[in-house]
């Protein structure tokens, strides 16, 4: 298995996701917790990437599928249930959590501006795993 290091273009990623990819691999979310973006649109998580799974679910999937449309210090870790995602990016030392409508799915999204910063932290998403992926690719 490729290393999180690896796949996140040779940064390390927060110890807390690693630790959470390691242990529960990913996972589909609770839906009854919305969680507020920058605009003040509020969006479902629908599941968190894990490694060695189906495509649609694998973090090295969408990882490369995206590669060109997000940040350079961007990693994708999860979607919403209308297939947006969830993207942890690199400022300086610290982590964002960031919502990117690559399909313009919100009435403020526009070639100029289609990404958001999620207000609930890195430790809240994680929480909202609710059950583990079993699917093997």
């Amino acid at each position: 298995m490729q290393s999180a290091y690896d796949i996140a273009s040779g940064f390390a990623l927060p110890a807390e996701y690693v630790h959470f990819l390691v242990t529960r691999n990913g996972g589909t979310c609770r839906q009854d917790r919305s969680i507020r973006l920058s605009d003040g649109t509020e969006v479902l998580c629908d599941c968190l990437f894990g490694f060695d799974l189906q495509p649609n679910l694998d973090f090295q999937f969408w990882q490369r599928e995206l590669a060109e449309d997000i940040p350079k210090d961007g990693v994708v870790i999860g979607n919403d249930p209308g297939g947006a995602f969830f993207i942890l990016l690199k400022k300086g030392e610290a982590w964002k959590l960031m919502y990117y409508d690559h399909a313009y799915r919100l009435s403020s999204s526009s070639d100029q501006r289609n990404t958001y910063e999620c207000e609930i932290s890195l430790h809240d998403l994680l929480a909202l795993v609710t059950e583990e992926f079993q699917a093997k690719a």
